[in-house]
């Protein structure tokens, strides 16, 4: 794919975070030429809403670098970025 990204890991909330909820959200974003997200779609669910929604969230958020070569063949780049919550590693919110 070829781009680069950072986000800021998705918060737990402290509902979701007291009642323990944990897994691995999966985002396909739609990256345009800026490093923006054009779209954002859920590729695989956490297996909890309120977690699917933090990682939908925290995607939308997140900035790509691009290689000119794939700015320069299509204008737009996929990535498919998981998200991790589990509560022993996050520290409460």
């Amino acid at each position: 794919m070829g781009a680069g990204w950072r986000a800021a890991p998705p918060r737990y909330t402290m509902d979701a975070w007291s009642r323990g909820l944990q897994g691995v959200a999966v985002v396909t974003v739609l990256i345009d030429a800026e490093g923006k997200v054009a779209a954002a779609v859920l590729a695989s669910s956490s297996g909890h809403p309120e977690l699917d929604a933090l990682a939908f969230e925290a995607a939308n958020a997140s900035r790509f670098r691009r290689k000119e070569s794939a700015e320069r063949a299509t204008g737009l780049s996929v990535a498919r970025i998981p998200f991790h919550f589990n509560v022993a590693d996050s520290g409460r919110p």
